[in-house]
C-alpha cells in the first residue's frame, strides 16, 4: 500500500469482512436456540405449564426477557402469540380427525389444561367460531 487511499480501503474492506463474519456467527447462534425453542414447544404442545419461562429457565438455562427478544427478533412474534396460534392450529386439526371429541379433552390435549371456557374464547377469536361451531362448519 502506497496511498492514504489505499490504506484506507483495506481497513475499510477488513472492518467490512469481520462485521459479516461475526453478525453471520451470531445469527446462527441465535437460530440454533430458536430452533430449539420451536421444536421443544411442538413436542411439549400439550403441556398447560408451558411458558417462556419455563423454556428459558428450565431448558435452556437462559433469561427469560433475552430468549423472548430473541424469538421475537427471528420470529417476528412474542412467544406467547406464537404459543398460542399454534395451539389453536393443533385444535383445528384434531377436531377435523376426531369428529366427537369434546371441549374439555381438546382443551386438555393442547395444553389449556382444565379451563375448556377460556380454551373456546380464544379459539373463537382466532377461527372465528367456537370449536362446536368450527366442527359444524367443517
Amino acid at each position: 500500500m502506497e496511498t492514504v487511499q489505499q490504506i484506507h480501503e483495506y481497513i475499510e474492506t477488513t472492518a467490512k469482512k469481520i462485521t459479516i463474519d461475526y453478525y453471520n456467527r451470531f445469527k446462527s447462534k441465535q437460530t440454533s436456540v430458536i430452533s430449539k425453542v420451536i421444536d421443544f414447544v411442538k413436542e411439549n404442545l400439550g403441556n398447560p405449564n408451558l411458558s417462556l419461562k419455563m423454556v428459558a429457565n428450565k431448558i435452556l438455562y437462559m433469561n427469560p426477557d433475552y430468549l423472548g427478544k430473541l424469538f421475537r427478533q427471528e420470529t417476528g412474534q412474542r412467544f406467547s402469540v406464537y404459543l398460542t396460534k399454534l395451539r389453536i392450529e393443533k385444535a383445528v386439526d384434531l377436531i377435523v380427525e376426531m369428529d366427537d371429541v369434546k371441549v374439555v379433552t381438546l382443551a386438555e390435549m393442547i395444553g389449556f389444561g382444565d379451563n375448556p371456557q377460556y380454551f373456546s374464547q380464544v379459539f373463537k377469536k382466532y377461527t372465528g367460531y367456537t370449536p362446536s361451531e368450527y366442527r359444524k362448519v367443517t
